[in-house]
């Protein structure tokens, strides 16, 4: 299981990932750019393994699951060609603010039943 990473990207760092969906070898080089640069990579969180437990709690069905649990750890939209290799996804700012209302009405006793 690999780390979780969630970058909080500008438009123009969205817009030089974005343009690399679908070509996994031009996405990847696009998001280890970013990892190494101090400003992008300032603005990431990191949740290493704990991403796999919050996702099956959150939307046990996956990219099945209802919008905007699944959206919580899954993006809105994959982003690679490949999902074995890796996950990568997006979500634009009017999906995180969905994502975000959604997390605010989460109860801890919903949360510990999911």
């Amino acid at each position: 299981m690999q780390r979780g990473l969630h970058l909080r990207l500008t438009p123009a760092e969205a817009a030089r990932v974005l343009v690399t969906a679908g070509d996994d070898p031009a996405l990847r080089a696009a998001l280890a750019a970013l990892e190494e640069d101090v400003a992008a990579s300032g603005r990431a969180g990191e949740i290493d393994k704990a991403w796999d437990p919050i996702a099956c709690a959150l939307a046990p069905e996956g990219p099945a699951a209802d919008w905007p649990a699944r959206g919580v750890i899954g993006g809105a939209r994959s982003l690679q060609h490949d999902a074995d290799a890796s996950w990568v996804t997006h979500s634009s700012p009017a999906e995180v603010r969905d994502v975000a209302a959604f997390l605010a009405a989460l109860t801890d006793p919903a949360f510990r039943t999911a």
